[in-house]
């Protein structure tokens, strides 16, 4: 029986040199990637955090004439009747997983002051809604995670 021991210099060469090859592996991997920013304008948005902050705290005060909820096939939001005919902007949707499923549609709101956007063809799951608008020279901005079933 013959047993086959390796010179130490050996060992050494074939640890250095697996670990070589696992973090070029690793460096290939994590190269390949898909890596997606929240915002591609995130300085410039960073910047402008004191007036978001001023219209969400506008927001707040609407209390509850102020929703977004998901019900049935359709994402309904609403706004103060007062605000109808006045309200401009926008309704962002946000999907963390992917920056390819964001939606941005124009606020448009009915009699009654509410939206209704529909869910067909947006993924399930977690979704946080932005409702940025302006009534009045007065700026607002709302936002909500809602749950598509």
């Amino acid at each position: 029986m013959s047993t086959t021991r390796f010179h130490w210099g050996w060992r050494i060469g074939i640890v250095y040199t697996v670990f070589a090859l696992g973090t070029l592996g690793f460096v290939v991997f994590a190269m390949t990637q898909e890596v997606d920013l929240v915002r591609s304008d995130y300085y410039e948005y960073s910047l402008d955090h004191d007036s978001r902050m001023s219209a969400r705290q506008h927001a707040d005060a609407l209390g509850a004439a102020l929703s977004v909820a998901v019900s049935g096939t359709n994402i309904v939001v609403s706004l103060p009747v007062e605000q109808v005919g006045q309200a401009r902007g926008t309704v962002a949707l946000y999907r963390a997983s992917s920056t390819h499923h964001d939606r941005e549609v124009p606020l448009a709101l009915d009699a009654e002051g509410t939206m209704k956007i529909p869910t067909s063809g947006m993924e399930q799951g977690k979704w946080t809604v932005t409702m940025k608008w302006t009534t009045a020279g007065q700026q607002f901005e709302r936002v909500s995670d809602i749950e598509i079933p």
